[in-house]
């Protein structure tokens, strides 16, 4: 059996004059490196944009099968809400947002 591992946690203190010095550095190279991820980041999403490549998940259509029924048993008015989410398979709250689409 393998001992347990632990995080690589090099002895950071403060009190010796070199470490003062170096707490600094790294966290100036951290934040930089952070910035470079971001900077890359957003010029991939505009190279994409760029292609015609948008993100995110398609957007539901007013038409489709699930959301013309659910808008047809919301005007039968004989149906709880509760049961026409069941019958769907859907949450209350899609339900809402399928009978708000135009």
């Amino acid at each position: 059996m393998d001992a347990p591992q632990r995080p690589f946690r090099p002895n950071t203190t403060t009190a010796q004059p070199a470490r003062s010095t170096t707490i600094p550095a790294i966290a100036t190279e951290s934040v930089t490196r952070v910035r470079l991820i971001q900077e890359r980041t957003k010029a991939g999403l505009e190279a994409a944009r760029a292609r015609g490549r948008n993100g995110g998940r398609p957007k539901v259509a007013a038409n489709e099968a699930k959301v013309v029924l659910a808008k047809k048993l919301h005007a039968d008015k004989s149906l709880e809400i509760d049961d026409i989410c069941k019958t769907l398979r859907i949450s209350r709250s899609t339900f809402y947002r399928y009978v708000r689409l135009e």
